[in-house]
């Protein structure tokens, strides 16, 4: 969802930086760039092991994500280019989909609703509903579970690396369409595709239904 559908990553990395300050510690945008495509949990994790376990991360995502509302409230959500032109595709072939996203859902549900798409979204697989974030594939299978569909049958659209990396270990077509963080080497390889914005990767998802 963030960074891939919503210009949001460039908005949360100053936000938790500031948060961070606001709660005693000293953090750069910079360092947050490392839990892009975390959940809660595996962002706590990382923070603990850079800032030591004295580290709160609750505090501080509850703000971030207060001053990150404040701001969509004043400037609205940027949508990511080709967003409303993938979903209608997608609604008008009858091609199941959903987001899998580490954010927790009333925080999705908040965006979709700002953006104007919540009517293209039922049940979405979000952080708090799975023990482990990514890189584990957890997520991606129970959106499977969730679509009624098999994860070989599935491609995944993420800006992160752990989100390629989880939909990889999940058997499933991972495209990733780098925001903030490019793609490694190894997440190349991982990935069936990188390209540059959504546009294109409505093309090659029709592609890959054709070929069925």
């Amino acid at each position: 969802m963030d960074g891939l559908m919503f210009d949001t990553e460039r908005l949360a990395l100053p936000c938790t930086a500031q948060a961070a300050r606001e709660n005693g510690w000293q953090m750069e945008p910079e360092d947050v760039r490392a839990v892009i495509g975390c959940n809660f949990r595996s962002a706590e994790e990382h923070f603990r092991s850079v800032y030591g376990e004295g580290f709160d991360y609750a505090p501080v995502r509850e703000r971030a994500l207060a001053l990150m509302s404040e701001h969509i409230d004043r400037e609205g959500i940027p949508l990511k280019a080709g967003l409303l032109h993938l979903l209608d595709y997608l609604r008008q072939n009858n091609i199941r989909f959903t987001v899998a996203t580490s954010s927790n859902e009333p925080t999705a549900r908040r965006y979709f609703e700002s953006a104007g798409i919540s009517g293209y979204f039922g049940e979405i697989m979000s952080g708090e509903k799975v023990e482990r974030g990514k890189p584990d594939p957890q997520i991606y299978l129970r959106a499977a579970e969730l679509l009624g569909v098999a994860a070989d049958e599935c491609v995944v659209l993420e800006d992160s690396l752990y989100g390629i990396e989880s939909a990889y270990l999940a058997g499933m077509t991972p495209i990733m369409i780098p925001d903030l963080v490019e793609p490694t080497e190894g997440a190349k390889k991982m990935a069936y595709r990188v390209l540059g914005d959504l546009w294109e990767a409505k093309n090659v998802i029709e592609m890959l239904t054709e070929d069925k």
